[in-house]
């Protein structure tokens, strides 16, 4: 026996055919978007709906809104040349959560021996700001070896 594709299943109960449809339409759309644009652009923005002709794109901030805007004229001859249907681009932004967008990079830690030294630092500065701040680096740093 062969298993079935959530898209048999969902096709076979009869009641979702629109919803089978609709995705497959999106999904065909995604792949095209994909296509026409940069792929740092594709991976921060999505193919939400074809709605009365107009193409709406979500972007996830505003950088890629503003890059999506400034070349929609272009991307709708490149997408009209494959879907006559498409005759206008509206761009959204939909913020991701932080989950969702590019991991923040680590902050390195100083080695051993650069705690060592900022702390000799500290403690020959004078009581000042900048002791402080010298002396919440090292503090943190040990926190993070731990």
């Amino acid at each position: 026996m062969t298993a079935k594709t959530i898209c048999d299943w969902l096709t076979a109960w009869g009641e979702t055919d629109n919803l089978v449809s609709r995705a497959h339409r999106l999904l065909s759309l995604e792949r095209l978007y994909a296509n026409c644009v940069p792929e740092a652009l594709a991976r921060a923005s999505t193919v939400t709906n074809l709605r009365d002709g107009t193409l709406v794109l979500c972007a996830h901030n505003g950088a890629v809104a503003s890059k999506l805007r400034q070349m929609s004229p272009s991307l709708l001859e490149q997408v009209r040349t494959i879907n006559q249907d498409i005759t206008k681009i509206q761009i959204v932004v939909q913020a991701t959560s932080r989950t969702h967008s590019a991991k923040v990079a680590a902050k390195p830690n100083l080695a051993p021996d650069g705690v060592r030294q900022f702390e000799v630092l500290a403690e020959s500065l004078p009581e000042s700001d900048l002791k402080t701040a010298v002396a919440r680096l090292v503090a943190r740093q040990k926190r993070q070896v731990r």
